[in-house]
């Protein structure tokens, strides 16, 4: 009986160590995060996002989270994102929704609304300053032109042709943020 070996090459991973290794400026640049805002991130999303597994090449809770907010900063596909940080678009597909679903479960440790009086009160002033019945607060959003930058270029040029970012405010009665 002969048997057979078949060689098997061993796997080969892509360096991904650009990932813990950025000053606050280079941080600040491509994720619009310092450091430090990572770190509360991930101290808050680590028991959602840590995984216990015996592998030496898992992701980290801090990969994890920089892949989503790059996704989530440029809107580049998920390709994209991959190939500029070393991960396949299956990994950064993946770790995405993981990540956006550990943030939804705490969207109330965030986002809150006003208090029925807070509302009411609210409520009546939209009425006396524009006639609007049941307007507890308003949405708007704007881009702002910028300079052109040299980091990551082509995500800042919008739909018209011209660099922007985008910012949204929302607003009571006073046009103060809620």
């Amino acid at each position: 009986m002969a048997a057979f070996f078949v060689y098997r090459a061993p796997r080969t991973f892509r360096e991904t160590t650009h990932v813990t290794e950025l000053s606050n400026e280079e941080m600040a640049a491509r994720y619009r995060f310092t450091n430090e805002e990572v770190d509360a991130l991930e101290d808050l999303l680590r028991e959602d996002l840590e995984r216990a597994t015996k592998r030496n090449k898992a992701l980290t809770v801090r990969a994890m989270i920089l892949i989503t907010i790059r996704f989530l900063a440029t809107g580049a596909f998920f390709n994209v994102v991959g190939d500029s940080m070393g991960y396949h678009k299956y990994t950064v597909s993946r770790v995405v929704a993981q990540v956006t679903d550990a943030l939804c479960t705490r969207v109330r440790r965030f986002v809150v609304w006003p208090n029925q009086e807070a509302r009411r009160q609210s409520m009546e002033a939209f009425y006396d300053v524009a006639g609007f019945f049941y307007v507890v607060g308003c949405v708007d959003r704007s881009h702002i032109m910028i300079q052109t930058l040299s980091v990551d270029e082509p995500a800042f040029v919008n739909r018209k042709g011209f660099h922007s970012i985008n910012m949204q405010a929302v607003c009571d009665h006073n046009g103060m943020n809620i």
